[in-house]
């Protein structure tokens, strides 16, 4: 089997692994502010310039930074679990950045 069938097959299971996430306390973590890890992102703030953009590859529904196939289905989980993200997930395909 393709790996591209053996993802497409998973993201059915994804999608209820995020549903089930987000109707419990771990959400609490990646909705509260300043939860990114300082060990992460304080080194790109330390050296970046008054603008910069960070792409979160494989976030899910919520970005742990705090400020993809799934996108579509994430919005609706959010929406039915009564949140709004901070910064909304967009859909794109990770495996295609160069």
């Amino acid at each position: 089997m393709a790996a591209h069938d053996v993802w497409s097959r998973a993201l059915p299971e994804e999608a209820e692994f995020w549903r089930y996430w987000l109707t419990t306390d771990h959400r609490i973590a990646r909705l509260s502010p300043g939860s990114a890890d300082p060990g992460l992102i304080d080194p790109i703030l330390d050296s970046a310039g008054p603008v910069i953009h960070i792409l979160d590859v494989g976030a899910g529904p919520l970005t742990t930074l705090g400020a993809n196939a799934l996108a579509a289905d994430y919005d609706i989980l959010l929406h039915e679990a009564g949140i709004s993200p901070p910064i909304r997930t967009l859909p794109m395909h990770g495996e295609r950045l160069t």
